[in-house]
């Protein structure tokens, strides 16, 4: 195949209206659109330097854009809206799809890894977080998708259960890197307010941020400039939003939630700060307060709003409660 025909393809594939594209997912920074832009030129390059001698990319190009390929790779690397919760998850659903005759699955596959790969490059430039940073992060949220994942299959009768997307949990990174795993770490909020999970962001006094009383020492001087890098750290969390709550006969009908955080935004000073969430399935507090002991609550801890981050398996223990 001449080179012409390979670069053809290599603008046909990826020569979508970049910037439209962008506007469309809300993409407006200078530099991650700068980085997209490098990261599909690389893809280009990548094309017509590897595959020379294949046949004709015709019917790989029009799977790609009949199925929104590109479009999905860069909402998964940059924890938009996609429908789908990871790489390997679309790539999954596209192995179902129709394909055209003669349609070759492994390049396919192939071209879709080195453009994953490419993107991956340019988030990790655009954030500034390491290679390393960026993979166990990447990890990270995968981990809790595919349990929570596991969770929806082994309760069909409950609500739509947590699709965490943002990103991405590996194991234990605690004794590693420092970093707090969701395997053994999670978020804690509680408040008295009514309704305060009905919309996002909610907000909470900054004088119950991670309280000594409900947060060790060691995590509170962790988190205690909320860079860039914690707020990533924090979000990574499985997160429960709860009621306060003290047993009574009249609060039998209250719920929490399982779910996740978004974004942080933490005002110094005496103020507020504001807590961006996501809410995906909802629990009575009756179930929540008998386990206690394995989500690490203090004693009347749920009779005080505040934020805490505790040490334990969240998603082990919610994982018992549904096969319970």
């Amino acid at each position: 195949m001449d080179k012409q025909k390979i670069a053809s393809f290599a603008v046909g594939i990826t020569g979508l209206n970049l910037d439209k594209l962008l506007d469309g997912l809300g993409i407006s920074e200078k530099l991650e659109r700068q980085e997209i832009q490098k990261a599909v030129n690389d893809f280009k390059k990548y094309i017509l330097e590897r595959h020379g001698d294949n046949p004709s990319y015709d019917n790989i190009a029009k799977f790609w854009k009949e199925n929104q390929v590109i479009e999905e790779l860069v909402k998964i690397r940059y924890s938009l809206n996609s429908e789908y919760n990871s790489y390997e998850e679309f790539k999954d659903f596209l192995s179902t799809e129709d394909r055209p005759q003669d349609y070759n699955d492994s390049l396919s596959s192939e071209l879709m890894d080195e453009l994953d790969k490419c993107l991956i490059i340019a988030v990790q430039k655009a954030s500034n977080m390491s290679q390393s940073d960026l993979g166990a992060h990447s990890e990270m949220h995968e981990k809790t998708r595919d349990i929570l994942s596991e969770l929806s299959e082994q309760s069909n009768h409950q609500q739509e259960l947590l699709q965490m997307i943002i990103g991405t949990e590996s194991g234990d990174t605690s004794s590693k890197d420092g970093k707090l795993s969701p395997s053994q770490y999670y978020n804690l909020f509680v408040s008295f307010e009514e309704g305060i999970y009905d919309k996002s962001p909610f907000i909470i006094y900054n004088g119950r941020v991670l309280q000594e009383d409900y947060t060790t020492n060691a995590i509170i001087a962790k988190f205690s400039n909320f860079t860039f890098d914690d707020i990533n750290e924090i979000i990574a969390l499985p997160t429960l939003f709860l009621p306060e709550y003290r047993n009574e006969e009249n609060e039998k009908e209250k719920v929490g939630y399982l779910g996740l955080l978004t974004d942080i935004n933490i005002r110094r000073g005496p103020g507020q700060s504001e807590f961006y969430f996501e809410k995906k399935q909802e629990f009575q507090m009756t179930k929540i307060v008998q386990l206690m002991n394995d989500l690490k609550f203090k004693e009347r801890e749920l009779e005080r709003t505040h934020w805490a981050i505790k040490k334990a398996d969240l998603l082990e223990v919610i994982k018992e409660l549904l096969r319970s």
